[in-house]
């Protein structure tokens, strides 16, 4: 139960960092094909008082983070499992 309430905590930060690093400004000589176009997501950290921020992506960059975020997850999920199953 206590992997939950870390997981929960930790997923929109992991969200929002994996968001923040597919950041990085391109210079385009042409505009974005249809497919490109930015979504806007507003990110509210878990616990926090703070308002959300706003994290524009395209719709690749978006599944690209969400994928990272629930790798990262997972691995954070087997690494548990593997240092406290050999207790």
């Amino acid at each position: 139960m206590a992997s939950l309430h870390v997981w929960l905590l930790a997923a929109p930060g992991i969200v929002l960092a994996s968001a923040l690093v597919a950041q990085s400004p391109v210079p385009t000589a042409a505009p974005a094909p249809a497919e490109e176009k930015l979504v806007c997501k507003k990110i509210k950290a878990a616990a926090s008082r703070l308002p959300g921020s706003r994290v524009c992506m395209t719709k690749k960059q978006w599944h690209e983070s969400e994928f990272q975020a629930r790798d990262l997850a997972r691995r954070m999920q087997q690494d548990k499992e593997t240092t406290h199953g050999s207790n």
